[in-house]
């Protein structure tokens, strides 16, 4: 459903004459602007009252509102009980989903509904119009929520930070195991192949990296509090946040001088994860792993998000990290380079372990499909001045753009099975290239390696000829 639904059909027919009464009332409505379900709808949603009556509730209603703003959707009464409770939470009776919900959605219309801060409107599917009750908060009283940690506190320090952890996973390119790290599963290796540098099953990219850099942050913490990423839908049916991503989001709130202690985090834990979580190891695990700055300020200690990987601010130039002794390679210093620039060097060079060195080829193929924000960045600049192999490439690229190319010894493939497709672009890496939907394109000299792997998985392989 819609807001504009919603809105009509809570005005229209869901509202007592009372619960419009105490909406007017709550939200400072004169008797004009609640005289008709029509005029109500007509005013709910401007900022009339809204800050007021925002500034009414407590830290756990505030931390629902923040919830259901990142939804966006619609949500039943279940979720509620997160805040309120509800009888198989209180007192452990189940009964219907009516008996269950009954003094739950007492509590959500006193406190927010009757305040005018929800929208509310009955679905069409479920069995019993407890089941079919449905909740919004509206997009136009976003703007108007009070902060999310209200206890924040000014620090004008910037804290201590810790940056190892990411740095160290970089090394393990060519030390390997003697860098120890606390978390790295097989699924997290390095690995070169075709020349590209990988990271997992995937091609290293800064945010493949910040996802490894969150998995340590969760495994870092002791076995018997180590809070593992939940299912992303809880049994209330709305979306369950793991402690990490709750951590984040919260932090995230903050504005750019602002610091929050773990014990202000208990309210978006309740809300987001549907329980406790051990904040305060959690926010320390958070700063050993890099990922949270902290300091200790009258005793108490408090953390805010360190800078993303792609946001950590680099002094060096270039030439303090890449060395080009011929002019044709790149020698990288995994000890400084920053973690974007390495990125973007996957997706411009093809790699190489050289004498325990990573070494980086120019590769016209792989310049010509970066993205241009790659070719038009100070990294592509310094290479063209500075590196005569990758000078080359982009002057041809240049003098070749805007062009028709024609291909030769390429070959064309229609794979209408999604499964062996997979296959053949798993088997054949960056020497395949995806046309659309159905069609695959692959060197000539490939083609019995793909004929054997169509073979193999059952399916027929029909030739034809260009005319």
């Amino acid at each position: 459903m819609d807001s504009s639904y919603m809105l009509h059909e809570m005005c229209h027919n869901v509202l007592s004459k009372a619960d419009i009464k105490a909406i007017g009332k709550n939200r400072g409505f004169s008797a004009q602007e609640i005289a008709t379900p029509a005029m109500l709808s007509n005013f709910f949603l401007s900022p009339i009252g809204v800050e007021a009556a925002l500034k009414s509730l407590n830290r756990e209603e505030i931390a629902f509102l923040y919830f259901l703003k990142e939804l966006n959707q619609e949500v039943s009464i279940a979720p509620f009980a997160r805040i309120y409770g509800d009888a198989a939470k209180t007192k452990r009776y189940y009964g219907t989903f009516t008996q269950r919900y009954t003094e739950t959605l007492r509590q959500v219309k006193k406190a927010l509904v009757r305040k005018g801060l929800l929208l509310m409107a009955e679905a069409e599917r479920g069995d019993t119009k407890m089941e079919r009750w449905r909740f919004r908060f509206p997009a136009e009283f976003e703007a108007y929520l009070p902060p999310l940690l209200p206890d924040a506190v000014t620090l004008d320090t910037p804290g201590d930070f810790k940056e190892d952890a990411p740095r160290r996973k970089l090394l393990r390119i060519i030390k390997g195991r003697a860098i120890k790290l606390p978390c790295d599963s097989i699924l997290d290796r390095w690995q070169i192949k075709d020349g590209v540098l990988y990271l997992g099953d995937q091609p290293y990219t800064i945010e493949r990296m910040e996802v490894w850099h969150n998995a340590c942050w969760e495994q870092s913490l002791p076995g018997k509090k180590r809070i593992w990423a939940r299912y992303d839908i809880a049994s209330d049916k709305a979306k369950l946040y793991s402690a990490i991503e709750a951590t984040i989001y919260a932090l995230s709130q903050l504005t750019p001088d602002a610091w929050a202690s773990p014990q202000a985090l208990a309210p978006v834990y309740k809300v987001f994860c549907d329980g406790d979580m051990p904040a305060a190891d959690l926010c320390e695990a958070g700063w050993e792993q890099g990922r949270l700055v902290r300091q200790e300020a009258g005793g108490q200690m408090y953390y805010r998000l360190a800078p993303l990987l792609s946001e950590i601010a680099s002094d060096l130039t270039p030439s303090s990290y890449l060395k080009s002794p011929n002019g044709r390679f790149l020698e990288i210093d995994l000890e400084t380079i920053p973690y974007q620039t390495l990125a973007d060097i996957n997706q411009l060079a093809l790699f190489e372990i050289i004498d325990k060195r990573l070494v980086a080829k120019p590769d016209f193929i792989r310049t010509g499909r970066a993205p241009a924000t790659v070719h038009t960045s100070p990294l592509a600049q310094w290479l063209r001045e500075n590196v005569i192999g990758f000078r080359q490439v982009f002057e041809e690229l240049d003098k070749r753009r805007g062009k028709q190319i024609i291909h030769k010894d390429l070959m064309l493939a229609r794979v209408k099975d999604l499964s062996l497709r997979i296959k053949i672009e798993k088997a054949l890496g960056s020497k395949v290239i995806s046309l659309d939907d159905e069609f695959i394109a692959f060197p000539a000299g490939l083609t019995s390696k793909v004929q054997r792997i169509v073979t193999q998985a059952d399916f027929a392989v029909k030739e034809r000829k260009a005319s």
